[in-house]
């Protein structure tokens, strides 16, 4: 049996001894220091300040990237900044802008940092197609088999789209069964094409389709011509991510984030290798890293700026890729 208050007493000088800090075996009996005897731990006025070490981790979720600026705002407002900012998908266009750092005190520049981050969520970010746009393959679909268009399902047509709970279709039956093994086999055969095949698979499954026979010749006419427009086309997605590649082009100042990273920042964007699954790391330095950071996958191209430094734009966009929703980008040989 033990006290918890002795176990916790116990607990912190044992984290005190293992960080290098003087502690009592028994402070119930020490004395107090004598204040003429200097300490070797004494703080004066030679001894460096370290800014204690804050990081943020902003998340995925399109549209939630939004209520991270408000959370970030808080932060802020509080004297709460970061020097590591991790980000995944809009977390990442949250985390880049965010790295070009702060004005200096008595300064103002709304374009820069959270500041400028506000202004694009107000001003810039307003609908769907300010972030994304159909891809080639969607709009011809949509004009050249508008019956196949009209019935992809509405998460096709929004992507991270909240979706009402009587939009959900439950249950599989039948020849379901297709539809189970078409998004792992075809999406393994035949990469993002395969994968938006298994997802016609797929709906089609789920909505019933393929279990009623009196069906069957308006489901082959659809089907057919779903892999036609596929066969003709050869998508890689279903969207482009462009609008988002031109904000960061337009709205990104790389220089600034290069002296936030001089100033000792860093920054980790999150992104997943479409043919291995593995997830990747991508530094502020344009390291691509292995999850356990034990080996360099690949190294970011240099952006055009006066001093080189890596073009971070493209792990962002990386990190916001969704297969089949949005196009893959490369990154040495991988997706």
């Amino acid at each position: 049996m033990f006290s918890r208050r002795n176990f916790l007493q116990r607990t912190a000088f044992s984290f005190g001894a293992a960080l290098g800090f003087p502690v009592a075996q028994n402070p119930s009996t020490q004395k107090p220091p004598n204040p003429s005897s200097p300490s070797k731990f004494s703080v004066t006025m030679d001894t460096p300040v370290v800014p204690p070490v804050v990081g943020f981790a902003l998340a995925g979720g399109g549209a939630k990237g939004s209520f991270e600026v408000g959370a970030v705002r808080y932060l802020y407002d509080h004297g709460v900044t970061p020097n590591i900012i991790c980000g995944t998908s809009v977390g990442s266009i949250n985390a880049i802008k965010l790295a070009e750092g702060e004005p200096p005190k008595g300064t103002v520049n709304s374009s820069r940092g959270l500041a400028g981050l506000e202004a694009i969520w107000l001003n810039k970010l307003k609908r769907n197609e300010d972030m994304y746009v159909a891809s080639a393959w969607l709009n011809w679909l949509s004009t050249n088999a508008p019956t196949v268009y009209a019935k992809l399902p509405v998460f096709l047509l929004a992507p991270e789209a909240e979706t009402a709970p009587d939009t959900v279709v439950q249950g599989y039956t039948d020849l379901t069964w297709l539809a189970e093994g078409a998004v792992s086999a075809l999406g393994l055969m035949t990469g993002p094409a395969g994968l938006l095949l298994a997802i016609g698979f797929d709906y089609l499954a789920a909505s019933g389709a393929l279990a009623d026979a009196s069906q069957c010749p308006e489901v082959c006419q659809n089907l057919k011509a779903f892999l036609d427009s596929i066969d003709k086309q050869k998508p890689k997605s279903l969207y482009e991510l462009s609008p988002v590649q031109q904000l960061l082009q337009d709205n990104l100042d790389l220089t600034k984030v290069q002296q936030w990273v001089s100033g000792g920042g860093k920054l980790r964007f999150a992104a997943v290798a479409l043919e291995s699954g593995k997830l990747r790391y991508i530094t502020e330095s344009g390291q691509v890293l292995e999850r356990d950071d034990s080996k360099v996958v690949f190294q970011l191209p240099s952006a055009n700026t006066p001093v080189p430094f890596p073009d971070l734009r493209l792990a962002v966009i990386a990190s916001a890729a969704i297969p089949a929703f949005f196009l893959p980008v490369k990154l040495g040989s991988e997706n």
